[in-house]
């Protein structure tokens, strides 16, 4: 008898108790963590599956660096994880769209953790409008870290632990060759920290407070440790830190817990010789506290099985664990009472700060609020190119106008917003289409047979054309047209996962940026030239100085380009030029070199203090310069970058161009006695037109799109010396999600580069026909 027939005779003869059950299906939950911790998180996974064998957790990692787009798409698609990590300044963004769960009546119910085993702080970087949506993790804050070595060669006692002795310890500490801390003249987020010491927080109950007069003790007290080079202005913008710290520049920095393990392996000879102590304090000892928090989304399908895995990572055991793993800290109170924690010294000044840190503003637009403060105001305040008592004014409204975004309007309806936005779409497709009607119904100029006159084969040419149309059409067209109607709202943060909370706000976006009046900043100029000169009277100052930048950019940028690409194409062009294949591959390596790789060697040669460039200019007697600290430097240094980086691929078109110029043309004009000039000027040039109007067509095109070069070298700065109107609309619609707003910026780029196209093709025309 066949052996599985006798196993199926003895498992009927047995009891039905004593049978095999089948293995029940677990219940899943998905995890998504950013970063480093996204790669660890799965140990902590495991030891929960171990508990809870019923449950199986699927975790993923991202990218920090497109975590936030990542979870914005995720949203958006409706296709959110049911445990996520968050960063502490994206829980108000994702709270305000409405995508996560209320986590207070979990935590209140909860018998493993309760709101008492947190820092006031870290729990307040997971609430927004007073309710809980995230629980803090893992926590962060920042510190002052000093080198203990060279605070005793300057006889000083130990860190300074108020403002007066940091200035003190300060002066003692610079030299020639050295300044006293490391900080950032652009920096909102640290100086809102110094608001904070000096009692007056740039926000008070949700509204700016920065005409409180402890609020202008803080920004002359910050501008004061530049101007007596206590902190360097834009001389070790591309320095790095962890170097500057071990060679002496900076004998101090604030940094947070990170680096800790980062000075020991970045720095090795510095061990023992440096240390950490709380921030100086001014009016009262304050410090920002970040980290991140484990949040639920709305869309979970498995809420309860997410908060017990949120549950068990906030045991203090685990929290412990997470400690060992990942060495960041924990963030309950019993966590922090181990003697893991309390033995390291470094790692109990944290501790203790923690006790005194306090939250940023939990809102969606804190960063662009930041930003405005650092980039608009502070940094032209350390660099004089404002006064601070006259400019409060003039922040106190941009601040308020950045915050009334909050609360949209909602008083227009949904049948409103579809019958303007349907209105407008439909008189942009009509009146494309008129105009192609009437191109396709002109006549042909010259004779022959007109195939438009049979109905038949008028009708074949579109059949062809019909594929690509309809994915230029979904891929190109209607976005273009989304885009603009975009442009007409207030589409923000807000609305970004529900359309009807924005407002069609028709061309407010295009009036706030082309010529609405900024009496507060009129008022802050100070200057009879001030008063003339006709910036002051436009729209949004950074978008005219962005505008003004580009324009440079273009009308400097492209003639060096299309100059350089020429001349190296006129010289490997020549037949007695030996290694041509050689010198045409290093000449275009650089195009397809990424533009991270380029700017990594590029900063190297504008260091201020180890650049070639630097070298070079001393070496014949010439003082350095700081290329990208120096605002009137720092553009033509990207324009010079951006030239090497880009003239060969206009080189390798005007190789091709100038090998299809037959031969006989220079040969006739040699027998004329026509010098090499002459023949570059009469043969060349002309019969290099065609050529010649492509390239400056599609140099000048790219050129307007100016973004790489600022957004990995300089960010925009400094003073916005480099902010390109790309790189502008860059920040509005995905660092502040201002989509409305950036979509307004787009078309008004495309306008401008629409115009120089017409203009050229004109100029070629006329050029062409002469």
């Amino acid at each position: 008898m066949p052996r599985h027939v006798l196993v199926l005779a003895a498992l009927a003869a047995l009891p039905p108790a004593m049978l095999p059950r089948p293995a029940q299906a677990r219940e899943a939950i998905t995890v998504w963590a950013i970063g480093e911790e996204g790669k660890k998180i799965r140990v902590m996974a495991d030891l929960f599956e171990r508990a809870h064998p019923e449950i199986e957790v699927r975790t993923q990692a991202i990218p920090w660096d497109a975590a936030e787009a990542k979870l914005l798409t995720a949203v958006v698609g409706e296709m959110t994880p049911d445990v996520v990590q968050l960063g502490t300044t994206y829980v108000p963004k994702f709270a305000a769209m409405e995508a996560l769960l209320p986590l207070d009546g979990r935590l209140d119910r909860s018998t493993a953790i309760g709101r008492k085993d947190f820092f006031p702080g870290p729990l307040q970087t997971g609430t927004y409008r007073g309710r809980l949506y995230g629980v803090p993790w893992y926590i962060d804050t920042w510190v002052l870290y000093y080198r203990s070595d060279l605070l005793r060669e300057a006889h000083l006692p130990g860190p300074p632990r108020t403002w007066e002795e940091l200035r003190v310890a300060g002066l003692r500490l610079r030299g020639p060759e050295r300044y006293a801390i490391a900080l950032s003249p652009s920096d909102g987020a640290t100086f809102a920290v110094f608001a904070a010491q000096a009692g007056a927080p740039i926000l008070v109950d949700g509204r700016p407070s920065v005409r409180d007069p402890r609020f202008l003790e803080a920004l002359r007290y910050y501008v004061s440790l530049f101007d007596d080079r206590l902190a360097p202005r834009g001389e070790a913008r591309d320095v790095n830190l962890f170097q500057a710290f071990e060679r002496g520049l900076f004998p101090m920095m604030i940094g947070g817990p990170w680096m800790l393990t980062l000075i020991d392996k970045e720095c090795p000879k510095l061990r023992g010789r440096w240390s950490v102590a709380p921030l100086p304090r001014g009016r009262r000892a304050s410090s920002f506290v970040g980290g991140s928090v484990l949040s639920i989304f709305r869309r979970s399908r498995r809420p309860e099985l997410a908060w017990r895995f949120i549950e068990y990572l906030s045991r203090p055991e685990n929290q412990l664990r997470w400690y060992e793993l990942s060495t960041t800290l924990p963030s309950t109170r019993t966590a922090w009472a181990s003697e893991r924690l309390r033995g390291d010294p470094k790692v109990a000044v944290f501790g203790e700060q923690l006790r005194t840190a306090e939250a940023p503003p939990a809102i969606p637009e804190w960063e662009e609020l930041r930003d405005k403060l650092g980039r608009d105001y502070l940094e032209k305040f350390v660099y004089h190119a404002k006064d601070p008592a006259r400019s409060l004014d003039s922040l106190d409204a941009e601040l308020r106008a950045i915050l009334a975004k909050r609360d949209p309007a909602r008083s227009q309806s949904s049948a409103l917003k579809l019958v303007v936005l349907g209105l407008v779409a439909l008189l942009l497709l009509g009146g494309a289409g008129v105009l192609l009607a009437r191109r396709s119904r002109r006549q042909p100029d010259g004779g022959g047979l007109d195939v438009r006159d049979v109905r038949s084969a008028r009708r074949v040419p579109y059949l062809f054309l019909f594929p690509a149309l309809a994915v230029l059409s979904v891929f190109l067209f209607l976005p273009i047209v989304a885009s603009f109607l975009i442009s007409l709202t207030d589409w923000n943060i807000y609305a970004l996962s529900d359309w009807k909370r924005l407002t069609v706000t028709g061309l407010a976006n295009y009036r706030t940026l082309l010529w609405e009046l900024h009496p507060s900043e009129l008022a802050a100029v100070g200057s009879w030239w001030g008063y003339l000169a006709f910036w002051n009277y436009l729209g949004d100052p950074v978008f005219w100085r962005a505008l003004f930048n580009t324009f440079v950019f273009v009308l400097l940028g492209v003639p060096l380009s299309i100059v350089t690409s020429l001349l190296a194409a006129t010289a490997l062009n020549q037949a007695f030029l030996r290694g041509k294949s050689l010198f045409r591959v290093g000449y275009f390596l650089p195009v397809v070199t990424t533009m991270v790789a380029v700017a990594v060697v590029w900063r190297w040669l504008y260091n201020p203090r180890l650049g070639l460039i630097n070298q070079l200019l001393e070496a014949l007697g010439l003082p350095g310069q700081e290329w990208l600290g120096n605002p009137r430097l720092a553009l033509p240094a990207l324009i010079l970058m951006a030239v090497w980086k880009n003239f060969g691929y206009n080189m390798i078109i005007f190789v091709a161009g100038l090998q299809a110029i037959p031969e006989r043309y220079y040969e006739a004009a040699k027998i004329d006695g026509a010098g090499t000039l002459q023949r570059f000027r009469h043969v060349t040039l002309p019969l290099l037109s065609p050529t010649l109007t492509f390239v400056s067509i599609m140099t000048v095109i790219g050129y307007f799109q100016f973004f790489a070069e600022p957004y990995v070298m300089t960010g925009g700065g400094p003073l916005n010396s480099t902010m390109s109107i790309v790189l502008y609309m860059y920040n509005h619609g995905f660092k502040f999600f201002n989509l409305g707003y950036a979509s307004a910026i787009a078309f008004i780029l495309f306008a401008f580069i629409g115009l120089f196209t017409l203009g050229q093709r004109r100029l070629s025309r006329r050029t062409g026909a002469a």
